[in-house]
């Protein structure tokens, strides 16, 4: 190794140790360690909590007071204004409103969200899922449009449900519903992915002579299930589309493709985030060298022009994982086994420190210092504004 670039090696060591060592800001919780077991993801104002007393759930704000006192069993984030709950005593799922209201009498083994006034219930007894309405009536069944009973959807997303139809063999194929339950996309698909952006991503195969079934295609839908365009062979692993932009997978790495097919992104990465949103995003190649020690963790802003980049292996630590995308302008980074957040010049803003760290959302972020001592912590970007 030459003399230069021994110095350009030396170099990007110092700048990665600046970075991670520099900039940090004092850290502010919303709620402190100790006092709950669990805490859900903040949504719609209000976080679904787990005492550590009692084990029973309930709901606070961001500031740690009580607005539905804890006495379920079980508890889900509120969406649409209603949450999912078991009450204590009980042993199936109902419907509360942000008063804490009992509005969906609990009769349900598991439930999903509320989305477009629709949820997806699981009916005791052996019948299945159905779909209910915000008063609980049953607007369609798994039986009514001929789907796998078994096989219990998530939510509706922009007015369309995925739904599910096993043939004799058990092959599943996907289709799509809408929130009056008429099958408005037939069940054709080996694989799909919700809507979003007005398309989805299928996947299906290609009918060769007299064979039904031919090679594998993956393609962009929209919501008549028309085909918009059809993918190149070599690009697969195509995740939903935000803001006209999906990340996929070709000859082995990542890149960003648009709705109308245009590679916005080159495949350049062993790792990018699985949903872009728009904004700034990171990018992972671990290089050639042992241990990833040649690799770097980009970082990009929303024009896909590099914001800095930080070495895999710097200063004797290893940056061994990410979590989600930016969210509110901080990435949680897990250098060893400790996460911490950066921001989009790859500054730590909050120092490695936690087990667990998740995304910022509302402007906290759940984070854990052991497997017991669960927090919310503040997003330091917003409150030093």
């Amino acid at each position: 190794m030459n003399q230069n670039n021994l110095l350009k090696i030396v170099s990007l060591l110092i700048s990665s140790f600046f970075y991670f060592t520099s900039c940090a800001q004092e850290m502010e919780y919303a709620i402190p360690p100790g006092q709950f077991s669990r805490i859900q993801p903040m949504s719609e104002g209000l976080l679904s909590v787990k005492t550590k007393r009692d084990g029973l759930y309930g709901f606070i704000n961001a500031a740690g007071e009580w607005k539905i006192p804890a006495q379920y069993n079980l508890s889900s984030p509120f969406s649409e204004g209603f949450a999912s709950v078991v009450p204590a005593g009980a042993d199936l799922y109902g419907y509360i409103n942000k008063t804490g209201k009992l509005v969906i009498e609990p009769g349900y083994k598991d439930t999903r969200p509320f989305s477009c006034g629709r949820a997806i219930v699981w009916i005791p007894g052996g019948k299945g899922w159905a779909c209910i309405n915000t008063n609980g009536k049953i607007i369609f069944t798994a039986e009514s449009i001929k789907a796998e009973p078994t096989s219990m959807p998530y939510m509706f997303k922009e007015g369309l449900l995925e739904v599910f139809q096993a043939d004799k063999d058990n092959n599943f194929r996907h289709g799509f519903a809408d929130t009056a339950g008429r099958l408005v996309i037939p069940y054709q698909y080996s694989n799909t992915f919700y809507f979003s952006d007005s398309v989805a991503v299928v996947t299906g195969t290609k009918k060769t002579g007299n064979q039904n079934e031919g090679d594998e295609y993956h393609a962009i839908i929209d919501k008549k299930g028309n085909t918009l365009f059809t993918l190149a062979n070599n690009i697969n692993d195509v995740t939903i589309f935000k803001k006209g932009i999906a990340r996929f997978l070709a000859d082995g790495h990542y890149g960003l493709v648009d709705k109308k097919g245009t590679i916005r992104l080159a495949p350049r990465f062993d790792r990018l985030p699985p949903d872009y949103d728009g904004g700034p995003l990171w990018g992972i190649i671990r290089g050639k060298a042992g241990d990833s020690k040649e690799g770097f963790l980009y970082l990009l802003d929303s024009n896909f022009t590099e914001t800095g980049k930080l070495l895999l292996y710097a200063a004797g630590k290893r940056i061994t994982g990410t979590e989600g995308n930016f969210s509110e302008g901080l990435l949680a980074v897990r250098q060893d086994d400790l996460w911490g957040y950066i921001d989009t010049k790859g500054k730590w803003i909050i120092p490695p420190q936690f087990t667990e760290a998740g995304q910022f959302n509302e402007g906290l972020a759940i984070v854990s210092n052991s497997e017991d001592s669960v927090s919310v912590i503040k997003n330091p970007l917003s409150s030093s504004k």
